[in-house]
């Protein structure tokens, strides 16, 4: 009797198969360091050209918190330069990933914890369906950095304007091998896969973590019609949790 594969099954096949990463050692956000000095405390699987398997990519992570700094005033800006460094010397393998991608049709995305501190930081890989996307939402943290691994991740971009209206302000698409960074100073986003056909993969680093956030339906709508979007995880450490699809209504839409 032939096997009976689901769709979901196909696309984190397809999905496996085809996301390889190619650093392309861009980003549209602006990081001041002097060119060919590394930023990465050197370790014994984290060197400074490449960043080549998930514990490297954690270990250089958490060597980022591990540091004392002598400007402390200023941690955060050393602190963010580093991990756009960190993050744009990836260089994975096609299936280094592959324990972490779970497609579901039944959702726009699911959200896979690949590691975090509880403090600092929560890196998770974001697997979305075709076509698919979150809400405009609002980040209570430092900021997120995005790197897209397979397929391309659209961004929109709202601000508020005198009204406390959110309205639209700007729109970018980031490729496979591209970081981008959102926190709330620059404004409130949506993001999502803007191809109708297949599948992406995006790596998230929050720092630090949180676990509610404030979505909005559209723009258009009064900041106060804010709604609160949960943090749920559909697999931790690359096992699917017990019930994955728990979250319902608002909280399948969170970020």
């Amino acid at each position: 009797m032939a096997e009976i594969v689901s769709l979901d099954e196909l696309q984190n096949q397809s999905m496996l198969s085809m996301y390889g990463l190619v650093d392309r050692n861009a980003s549209n956000e602006e990081v001041s360091h002097s060119p060919g000095i590394s930023l990465i405390p050197t370790s014994k699987c984290c060197c400074k050209h490449k960043v080549t398997t998930v514990a490297c990519l954690i270990e250089a992570i958490n060597s980022v918190y591990d540091e004392k700094s002598p400007n402390h005033s200023n941690i955060w800006t050393e602190r963010k330069a580093k991990i756009y460094e960190i993050l744009n010397k990836i260089e994975f393998s096609p299936t280094e990933l592959s324990k972490y991608i779970h497609f579901d049709s039944a959702i726009p995305y699911t959200r896979n914890l690949i590691s975090t501190d509880h403090k600092n930081y929560t890196l998770l890989l974001l697997c979305w369906g075709a076509g698919r996307e979150s809400k405009i939402h609002d980040h209570p943290c430092q900021g997120c950095f995005v790197r897209t691994i397979s397929g391309s991740i659209a961004e929109s971009i709202y601000t508020v304007n005198a009204n406390k209206e959110i309205v639209f302000s700007r729109s970018n698409t980031y490729p496979a091998g591209l970081t981008s960074f959102m926190n709330d100073t620059i404004g409130l986003h949506k993001i999502g896969n803007p191809d109708p056909t297949q599948g992406a993969v995006s790596m998230h680093l929050y720092v630090p973590p949180y676990e509610t956030c404030k979505i909005w339906q559209d723009a258009g709508v009064k900041m106060a019609d804010a709604q609160e979007g949960r943090i749920c995880h559909y697999s931790e450490y690359g096992q699917r949790t017990a019930n994955p699809c728990a979250c319902s209504g608002n909280e399948m839409y969170y970020i």
